[in-house]
């Protein structure tokens, strides 16, 4: 087996009740870096997520979309608002008449389509053959529709239509398809950057061990038992692995560079991220995973929500080909008196009731039996897109199962092979020293060994990565339900 030390990989394992295997690795590297922010030193995945949806510019322009969303909201509540204004007028001409006016009036739109009115007006006039009179009315009328409009005019109009409109401003303020996104994004590249570190450590191993070899391709020279060409060919080995090692760390210096700017933090920040990796070696259940991403999918329940303001919005241009049939209940008074407060003093009172109604002929009939086939087929295509949409899904999840599959099938049979490689080139060295194989024996079985490590650790890696986008596609996430955002 591979010990701990020698190959920079601590193992610690246990079995939990639900059979499922948590696995603790420690990817230890000797990179060196000069953390002056202690904020910054020994980051863990979840501190790394936090920052960037905080600090990520695409998310800050994401949250920026969402005040414009908001606004776009409380303008299409406003529909069921009341609305008050105040208006008043004055007049003079050249005979002396003078006037003056004041208007006062509320209206209330109601999700059954019925409108509230009403008003109160006083008119002050005075001429050079009259006196000064006021004249003071008001009026409150309700007015519902009984075919045409009845449950609102349009989808905001209605009540179903309000409702959907605060089911999609939460799935708006969620934010959980840019979310969902740049918590894969970290995770991805958190999970490679600590491999890229692995990387170093095993290019730094290699490096150790082709020295090693070197000085007894050496010492065997200076007795006479090996060929110069096998001194040549250990130096040309270690200049090999040095340029393998630096090669390492400046790729690991680039991705470093790229994690930075992806969490929103200054170019040149200065961070080290916490070698420890925790996770659970999850028993994936495809019909689990699949309900899984229907129940938190957002972009899902939104293609739903969709198709449900289609079938309003189908019913309200059936509806829009009856004829107008509105059926209203009206309450006025008025009075003219010398002086304003008697005119306020109404005496007969008058309470109407009417109904009235219309019916569209030729060039509005065409235009509403068109409109009518319009919103038909719109209702048809949203039904296709969320069909579209829930196959979509259950595509992305059978893939990313299949892919973690894959990982950790993968990652099993490099678990055997990484502890067969060190024994191959364990008993490769001892052959060499005692002169039973060539030099050529242990180059081989050197490389054979440092290729099953990288192998392994980019299995290790890609399993979580697959975990992660699992984790994406079904919106399981535990940071997703961080109500801090």
């Amino acid at each position: 087996m591979v010990q701990g030390e020698e190959a920079g990989l601590s193992v610690a394992t246990s079995t939990t009740a639900s059979m499922e295997t948590t696995t603790n690795f420690s990817l230890g590297t000797t990179l060196q870096q000069d953390t002056t922010d202690p904020q910054f030193r020994d980051m863990k995945l979840d501190d790394c997520i936090r920052i960037a949806l905080e600090k990520n510019l695409s998310m800050q322009s994401s949250r920026e979309n969402v005040k414009i969303s908001e606004s776009s909201y409380r303008m299409s509540k406003a529909v069921s608002s009341p609305s008050m204004s105040l208006s008043g007028g004055n007049s003079y001409s050249s005979n002396e008449d003078e006037s003056d006016s004041a208007e006062l009036s509320y209206s209330q739109y109601f999700t059954s389509g019925a409108t509230l009115s009403a008003t109160a007006e006083t008119d002050r006039s005075k001429s050079d053959t009259s006196d000064e009179s006021y004249t003071s009315s008001a009026s409150i009328t309700l007015t519902q529709p009984l075919l045409k409009g009845l449950g609102g005019s349009s989808v905001e109009k209605t009540a179903k239509g309000q409702k959907i409109l605060d089911e999609e401003i939460a799935i708006t303020r969620s934010l959980q398809d840019s979310r969902r996104s740049l918590i894969h994004s970290i995770t991805s590249a958190y999970y490679r950057l600590l491999g890229s570190q692995r990387s170093i450590d095993i290019a730094r191993q290699a490096v150790d061990e082709a020295e090693r070899v070197l000085k007894v391709a050496k010492v065997k020279k200076e007795e006479g038992m090996v060929a110069k060409i096998d001194v040549t060919r250990s130096e040309v080995q270690v200049a090999s692995k040095r340029s393998s090692l630096v090669s390492a760390i400046r790729s690991y210096e680039s991705s470093m560079e790229s994690f930075v700017e992806t969490l929103g933090l200054p170019l040149g920040t200065v961070l080290t991220l916490d070698s420890t990796i925790q996770y659970v070696d999850r028993k994936i259940d495809l019909e689990k995973e699949t309900e899984k991403a229907f129940q938190n999918r957002l972009d899902y329940k939104s293609a739903k929500l969709n198709l449900e303001r289609k079938d309003i919005a189908l019913r309200i241009a059936q509806q829009n080909r009856l004829p107008q049939l509105d059926a209203a209940l009206s309450y006025s008074a008025s009075r003219e008196e010398e002086k304003y407060s008697d005119s306020w003093k109404f005496s007969d009172p008058e309470l109407t009731a009417s109904v009235s109604w219309s019916i569209p002929l030729w060039q509005d009939h065409i235009d509403l039996k068109e409109s009518y086939l319009q919103a038909e087929s719109s209702r048809k295509i949203y039904a296709i897109t969320l069909e579209d949409t829930q196959r979509g899904i259950t595509l992305e999840v059978r893939q990313a199962v299949i892919s973690v599959e894959e990982a950790r099938e993968n990652l099993e049979i490099l678990k055997v092979s990484i502890s067969q490689a060190e024994e191959a080139l364990r008993l490769a060295k001892r052959s060499y020293e005692e002169g039973l194989q060539t030099y050529l024996d242990v180059l081989d079985s050197q490389n054979s060994y440092t290729s099953t490590q990288n192998s392994y650790t980019s299995a290790l890696i890609n399993y979580l990565v697959a975990l992660s986008n699992l984790d994406k596609i079904t919106a399981s996430h535990p940071m997703l339900k961080d109500k801090t955002e």
